[in-house]
């Protein structure tokens, strides 16, 4: 329901103690961050509120704006049922743009969750969720959020101190079926329940499935286990569709998660287009990469590096042969015994092959600014899933 309406939902015991929130939607404000961050608002704050609903016997009740406390309109759900209180269900709600459609899904909800709380179901589902919307926040673009997120993180799951995230990838073009999310987070979930030696996180994000890592693990071997039991993971939940993984960096603070998540992603999106490091690749491996994989645009930065016949003939099958080997002569920094060795070639067929690229593309390779400029665009092209011989086919590409 948040992520329908736009909207994130809270949800309050009777003293306004707070149970569990909702990954955040929407403008959040300073009396939720302390509920987030002390699981309760301010003494003034909590008797004002309850003096409100106390006063109204309505199925929703909307709390007006109050500057003095930097508090936002919004709403709540009194959630009762077989007469008995037993929290409160909020959502901010600073324009009072809820429409009449989404009240009545909010009071919906307000009843489904009253029957879970009387069920006594409400301890397990609000593990479940509290989990989910704290790596969540992790990842906000909001630096209060992951502040409090990062507090809350060893305090209510149990992960703390320095931090990675691994990537599973690439997932289907958003957005993804909810039924699809759920199976990925599932896989990942019981993943990391069979690593009893450390607790991690599973979320799925439009970009990729994600387990957030405590460092201490065991080491490398330990990472790689966790990595290959979750492109297993994956893999059975995306019916057969093969993953790669892509390990950001350890880091500790508010923005580790947040970091260590965009690396993992960039890396397994490296490991994915380019094919050079098999199924997993560590943002440490990956070189020039690191700094190309943030372009906003590849295919762009592509066109404005090389001379049009340049890109001509990496998409050009006659010329696929003395492109190969010019990027496998700059891969070993323009050794040719070791290049010769790598294309089980002669020394005699390389050299004729650079002299053919330097005649028809009009770069120099013995010129070191001229190799540096390829070279990137080597990489750039890779990362566009381009291939020897067969035309870029990235958005923007030729």
């Amino acid at each position: 329901m948040a992520a329908r309406i736009h909207r994130t939902v809270a949800v309050d015991d009777p003293t306004l103690r707070l149970l569990v929130h909702t990954p955040h939607h929407g403008p959040i404000d300073q009396t939720r961050m302390e509920s987030i961050l002390h699981l309760r608002a301010q003494p003034e704050v909590v008797t004002w509120v309850l003096g409100v609903l106390e006063s109204s016997s309505e199925d929703i009740v909307r709390i007006p704006a109050q500057k003095r406390w930097e508090m936002l309109s919004r709403v709540c759900v009194p959630l009762r049922h077989a007469g008995r209180l037993l929290g409160y269900l909020w959502i901010i709600d600073e324009d009072e743009s809820l429409t009449d459609a989404e009240l009545d899904e909010v009071a919906a909800a307000g009843r489904a969750a009253a029957r879970i709380m009387a069920q006594g179901g409400m301890p397990r589902d609000t593990s479940l969720v509290w989990e989910r919307s704290i790596l969540e926040d992790l990842l906000s673009d909001d630096v209060r959020v992951r502040t409090a997120a990062m507090r809350l993180a060893g305090t209510r799951s149990g992960v703390d101190g320095p931090l990675r995230v691994l990537a599973f990838g690439p997932l289907p073009e958003p957005p993804l079926s909810q039924d699809l999310k759920d199976a990925l987070y599932l896989g990942l979930d019981g993943v990391a329940a069979n690593t009893a030696h450390l607790r991690c996180l599973a979320l799925v994000t439009d970009q990729a499935a994600v387990l957030l890592v405590p460092q201490r693990t065991g080491g490398d071997g330990a990472i790689g286990a966790l990595a290959k039991a979750g492109r297993a993971a994956c893999t059975r939940a995306l019916g057969g569709t093969p993953v790669v993984t892509g390990i950001g960096e350890v880091r500790t603070g508010p923005d580790a998660v947040l970091t260590s998540y965009r690396q993992a992603v960039a890396t397994a999106h490296v490991v994915k287009t380019t094919g050079r490091y098999g199924a997993q690749a560590d943002w440490s491996e990956i070189g020039a990469y690191r700094f190309l994989a943030h372009h906003a645009e590849a295919a762009a930065a592509l066109r404005d590096l090389v001379p049009d016949r340049f890109r001509e003939m990496l998409a050009d099958p006659a010329a696929a042969e003395i492109v190969r080997t010019v990027e496998v002569y700059l891969d070993h920094a323009g050794d040719a015994l070791s290049s010769a060795s790598a294309l089980a070639i002669h020394r005699t067929s390389l050299y004729y092959r650079l002299r053919r690229f330097n005649e028809v593309c009009g770069l120099d390779l013995q010129d070191g600014d001229a190799r540096l400029t390829l070279h990137l665009a080597f990489r750039l092209a890779r990362l566009l899933g381009w291939t020897p011989g067969k035309p870029l086919s990235a958005p923007g590409g030729e």
